[in-house]
């Protein structure tokens, strides 16, 4: 069966529970066929799978049980219903690795350096992970504490501890976070926007073709409504903003901030992630 963002299944549990699942994203029909980012983009690693959220019930107004993961089908799922997703609302898992010998934060399209050594980054073990649709059900019950449920074909039931699946849920979620400062914010949408990745342009060529202004300045998009750039703080009146579509700012070429190194525009007179000012 052929499955589309914004379906929704089941997943039944021992004991008659059942918990339902909803897929986010599919990236190869959303990303990787539409040809919407570039071959070095870390969504490419995940081409093969869909990003999904898991329900603490069968309701669909239930809270999410698991973070968001992306997984591979290897087995049947009973798509149940549909519910259109919220571009806005799309999110990814956090994790860490290693580009060479430099440790990087990754979220969804995003990919910033940070400072920690690759030993730190390899204890820390919380790597982009791809679970096949077979595991939700273990990764369910480890996340309900019903652990001693998961079969005995695995011997370590911490396999699956969500822990290991997103950064928030780490004990070093704090000291990640605080690396990385002011260059991310609690929400995907925004984080990444400021970076020039507005997720909505999977979603149809509506979003897209839609024409976004650019702050002079530290090259964020902003809303011509308020003059003020809100990522960098700046009056925008005195030099003309640039117009781009949302996915020509996608395959807009990058460098290297020179005090962080995140990855941005080029001509970006201050950095969106550090605020720092760019010698140009």
């Amino acid at each position: 069966m052929k499955v589309k963002a914004g379906d929704i299944f089941t997943i039944p549990l021992p004991g008659g529970t059942t918990l339902s699942g909803r897929i986010i994203l599919h990236i190869r029909q959303q990303v990787i066929r539409p040809k919407l980012v570039r071959p070095n983009s870390p969504l490419t690693f995940f081409a093969d799978t869909v990003l999904q959220r898991i329900l603490r019930g069968a309701a669909l107004d239930a809270d999410p049980l698991l973070p968001p993961l992306f997984t591979w089908r290897d087995g049947e799922w009973e798509v149940t219903g549909h519910q259109p997703i919220a571009p806005d609302d799309v999110d990814f898992p956090q994790h860490l690795t290693v580009r060479g010998a430099q440790p990087v934060f990754v979220w969804g399209e995003l990919r910033l350096p940070i400072a920690l050594t690759h030993l730190q980054a390899q204890a820390i073990g919380v790597r982009g992970r791809i679970s096949g649709s077979s595991q939700l059900g273990r990764y369910a019950l480890f996340a309900l504490g019903r652990s001693t449920e998961i079969d005995s074909s695995f011997t370590d039931p911490a396999t699956f501890d969500p822990a290991v699946l997103d950064l928030r849920g780490s004990p070093h979620a704090e000291q990640v976070h605080g690396l990385l400062g002011p260059r991310i914010g609690d929400r995907y949408f925004e984080t990444a926007l400021r970076y020039g990745f507005d997720v909505r342009r999977f979603y149809g060529p509506e979003h897209r073709d839609r024409e976004l202004l650019l702050c002079p300045y530290c090259r964020a998009p902003f809303d011509a409504i308020d003059p003020i750039c809100p990522t960098c703080g700046l009056d925008t009146r005195d030099d003309a903003p640039t117009e781009i579509t949302a996915q020509q700012l996608a395959d807009e070429p990058r460098v290297p901030c020179q005090a962080c190194a995140s990855p941005i525009l080029d001509l970006t007179l201050i950095c969106p992630g550090c605020r720092s000012r760019q010698m140009r």
